[in-house]
């Protein structure tokens, strides 16, 4: 036992023989030259009390600095050894000689006289007993400290010796000294800054050339023409080698050498299983994959188009897949939404649509989890998968990027289930795909669409029925004789583990994952993507007669795959909207998806802007040639001004202009032929006309010819008496 003084630095250990009567002998562990002091009884046990004087109180101390729990066995200790020198303090350690060797007055002669009836010092003799009273009143508190000779772990301090073998060549190395561990120490940290990259020589030339270590040499132009390196002060490869390896963990050193990423994947320590958080079913795990398989069209089996995109949800506590998606879409929520729907489909019904007749029993799932496990925030960055948060209350967890090891059952399933249809299926992309001289897997597709689907249904079907060989089978599915397969895990969740799952529609889970968007009230209708739609809400509320003076957004809910529907978002509601009669007749978005919509789009814009270039040497010959004749018409208006004699433009008689005007206009539109013309009052004229006309074709000619004459004399005497008019 122990006792320490509350304010003081000295720590007892009571060595108290059997006849010590009514004193306690206390150690000083920590004084190497100590003896054993004598304190009454009654005393000590007073300092223990929590109300004794602060500068006597005693303590009982429970971290014994020489337990033999903290320091490690030794089983190649010299036992001899141990038992001589047992042997030797046995006789003083028995009463009454225990007692009075403690004591002063006796101490020495017992120690004297012990000593020269074994043959020994009395030095030797008062080592080993302060040995035995220091570390533990046992046998094994005799043995020496050379266990802790050579200073192992410490770093070594050299001066102007070099430790290690000698070496073979002109290249010593330098002493370890505290200078040159700190080069070493500046070179790691420069090495595992970049460890793919760098190597342990550029590491060691770095520090050369920062401390100084090079010679430059440089010719008149100021161009280096020798490098040296003094090899007295430069440390080898080999001495920074065995820095990293003595002051690096092997683990630091490994993450170095894989990344941060490459070492969570495959270099660090298992501390858990995948499932041990999940004790029921409930909980999904959601990802997609592109698939190995090359598939043709459904309309033209001439034309490859593509490996399809698969994507699973997978149950995490039972391993079942509890919804499955096969298309084109790439890996995004528009694929996720369609598999979310998937999840809550009868599975019996969504197999028939393929073709596939199963059981309920064969794929018992069709109820919304409580718990979806995504991957890189794939349900978070849109609005849908935040509905489904805060609307549903399903909870949403993601994995880090780079970390499938995060959703090992689901990436494991991708390999189990290819496996089934891989050996068989044409056109499936093997290994050797991008290898020189491999063969074209792409010529071999033969599947369309449908028919990989029916094949990935199978496919789960067996996957769902397969006994898992190392899973641990609960003590019930043991002693009911049932296999850990992954429908009986889900039936066996669901009865005893209280499955956690949600009875939620397909139409209110379409709800909630569709996509949002936001679309603007006009006089048209809500306009979505240049689509006009019209609802029963913005009826009823005037909606369109209210853009007239302004329009305001609206948030809608759209499916990518048809735009020929969007329903309304506002104030809680979820209305459909169907197409306004406003829209262009000859352009229907039913059924059109949004990609192809928007290529329409991008088509015709690019139309219009190939137009808008065609048309642009025209606009501008139109914009010059009127320059051209506004600048005539001011020319000529300059030069009427200045024959007339006047600098400003009179506003007076501007109706008995606007008359003569229209007198002209009506001359020049008409024609000299028309009734509408003013000719001169002669009767002749009409006569000699008529009697031309009856003489053939010739006469006809030249009355033609006298017509005109007498129409431009009419046409100037017209002018004159205008004139005349105009100056009274």
């Amino acid at each position: 036992m122990l006792l320490r003084e509350a304010n003081g630095n000295r720590t007892f250990r009571i060595v108290t023989p059997e006849d010590a009567g009514c004193y306690t002998m206390l150690y000083d562990i920590d004084d190497k030259n100590a003896w054993p002091l004598a304190e009454v009884t009654e005393a000590v046990q007073q300092r223990l009390r929590p109300e004794a004087p602060a500068e006597e109180k005693l303590v009982v101390e429970l971290d014994d600095p020489w337990s033999p729990m903290l320091r490690p066995p030794r089983p190649k200790y010299d036992k001899v050894k141990l038992e001589r020198d047992w042997q030797l303090i046995q006789p003083i350690l028995r009463p009454p000689v225990a007692y009075r060797v403690m004591l002063p007055q006796y101490r020495n002669t017992i120690l004297i006289e012990h000593a020269k009836l074994n043959r020994t010092t009395r030095q030797r003799l008062t080592r080993v007993l302060r040995r035995y009273w220091q570390r533990g009143l046992d046998r094994d508190a005799l043995m020496d400290d050379k266990d802790k000779c050579g200073g192992k772990g410490k770093p070594k301090v050299f001066t102007d010796k070099k430790g290690g073998r000698r070496p073979k060549d002109e290249r010593p190395g330098v002493p370890a000294t505290a200078t040159v561990r700190k080069m070493l120490e500046i070179a790691a940290d420069w090495l595992f800054a970049d460890r793919p990259s760098r190597t342990y020589q550029q590491a060691l030339d770095r520090v050369a050339e920062y401390f100084g270590n090079v010679r430059k040499i440089t010719d008149p132009l100021g161009r280096l023409v020798v490098v040296g390196v003094d090899r007295k002060v430069q440390p080898t490869v080999r001495q920074l080698q065995h820095f990293v390896l003595t002051h690096t963990s092997y683990a630091a050193r490994r993450r170095a050498k894989l990344g941060v990423k490459g070492f969570d994947l495959t270099g660090r320590a298992f501390h858990g299983r995948a499932d041990q958080h999940f004790p029921c079913p409930g909980h999904v795990v959601l990802d997609a994959t592109i698939a190995d398989i090359y598939l043709l069209s459904q309309f033209d089996r001439t034309t490859i188009v593509g490996r399809p995109t698969v994507y699973l949800a997978i149950d995490i506590y039972s391993r079942l897949i509890v919804g499955i998606y096969v298309g084109f879409e790439p890996p995004s929520w528009v694929a996720a939404m369609v598999l979310m729907c998937n999840v809550v489909t009868p599975k019996v019904a969504y197999c028939a649509q393929f073709g596939v007749e199963i059981t309920e029993d064969q794929w018992p799932c069709h109820s919304m989890p409580t718990t979806l496990f995504g991957d890189k925030g794939e349900m978070m960055k849109i609005q849908g998968g935040q509905l489904l948060s805060s609307e549903l209350g399903i909870r949403i967890l993601n994995a880090p990027s780079g970390r499938p090891d995060a959703k090992s059952i689901v990436e494991l399933r991708f390999n189990t289930i290819q496996r089934k249809w891989a050996a068989f299926a044409p056109g499936y992309v093997k290994k050797d795909f991008d290898e020189r001289g491999a063969r074209d897997y792409r010529l071999d597709a033969a599947l369309t669409l449908y028919e990989f689907t029916q094949l990935m249904i199978l496919a789960v079907i067996q996957h769902n029925s397969a006994p898992i060989s190392d899973f641990p089978s609960t003590p019930d599915m043991a002693a009911e004789g049932t296999a850990p397969t992954p429908v009986e895990l889900w039936n066996y969740g669901i009865q005893s583990a209280s499955g956690n799952l949600r009875n939620d529609s397909i139409s209110q889970i379409r709800r909630y994952v569709l996509p949002r968007d936001t679309a603007t009230v006009t006089h048209k209708g809500i306009e979505f993507r240049k689509n006009f739609y019209q609802c029963p809400s913005a009826a009823k509320g005037d909606w369109l007669v209210k853009a007239r003076e302004r329009s305001w957004p609206v948030c809608v809910a759209y499916d990518p795959r048809d735009l020929g529907l969007i329903w309304l978002c506002e104030g809680g509601m979820f209305e459909e909207c169907t197409r306004a009669g406003t829209n262009a007749p000859d352009i229907d978005p039913n059924g059109v998806s949004l990609v192809e919509w928007e290529v329409f789009q991008a088509k015709s814009n690019d139309n219009l802007s190939r137009a808008e270039d065609k048309h642009f040497p025209t606009r501008v010959r139109v914009t010059l040639a009127s320059d051209q004749i506004v600048h005539n018409a001011l020319q000529a208006k300059a030069r009427a001004m200045k024959d007339a004699g006047i600098k400003k433009l009179s506003t007076d008689n501007i109706r008995e202009a606007s008359a003569r005007e229209k007198a002209l206009e009506r001359m020049g539109a008409a024609g000299p032929n028309s009734d509408l013309f003013i000719r001169p009052a002669s009767t002749a004229t009409s006569r000699r006309t008529s009697q031309h006309k009856t003489n053939g074709a010739g006469t006809y000619k030249a009355d033609e010819k006298g017509s005109t004459v007498l129409a431009q004399r009419g046409k100037a005497k017209t002018l004159d008496l205008l004139k005349r008019l105009g100056s009274k």
